[in-house]
């Protein structure tokens, strides 16, 4: 007779780790920016006050659910910038140009702040892509809820917008359709 082997136990499958739990996005509210560069606190400051007079313009906590949402994504944008600046992962290029474009917003020069913007877009975009869209939009918000303007400005505004539309002829023409969206 053969010897007889006593039944193993069952095996059991392997126990798998809990999967981290993922940071939440960083919003304007919630972003750490301990460590911004002195020189970049400005651009903090200017785009925290612009956020905060977008949400009013949009409606704020009474905003309709689109227009929250809207809110809701500058903020995460927003603080991706933040976070960026803050853990120094923003070329000294698009740092420089986030200054000026600061500075024109301090300034309610609309069209300037335009401009600089349309220049991250065409030298910066690997870089900026993420929040850049989410900047022109509260530029524009915040330029529509400006009653006014500066001296110059419509003129400032067609040198503006005949450069942007430029820009979006270049880009549908190279293939980049992204930006008609």
């Amino acid at each position: 007779m053969s010897p007889t082997q006593p039944p193993s136990p069952p095996k059991s499958a392997p126990v798998q780790p809990a999967a981290a739990p993922t940071a939440p996005t960083p919003t304007v509210q919630t972003v750490d920016t301990s460590n911004v560069p002195a020189q970049q606190k400005p651009v903090i400051t200017t785009l925290t006050r612009i956020f905060n007079e977008t949400s009013q313009a949009l409606g704020g906590s009474r905003a309709n659910p689109a227009k929250k949402r809207e809110i809701e994504d500058n903020s995460r944008k927003l603080g991706a910038l933040f976070a960026k600046l803050n853990s120094g992962d923003v070329s000294k290029n698009a740092s420089d140009k986030l200054i000026q474009l600061c500075q024109a917003l301090d300034n309610n020069d609309f069209g300037t702040a335009l401009q600089i913007q349309l220049l991250l877009t065409t030298s910066e975009w690997d870089e900026c892509n993420f929040w850049l869209a989410t900047l022109k939009r509260m530029i524009k918000t915040r330029q529509n809820h400006t009653r006014g303007g500066r001296a110059g400005q419509d003129s400032d505004e067609s040198l503006w917008c005949s450069q942007e539309w430029r820009h979006l002829f270049d880009c549908w023409r190279r293939g980049y359709s992204f930006f008609l969206h």
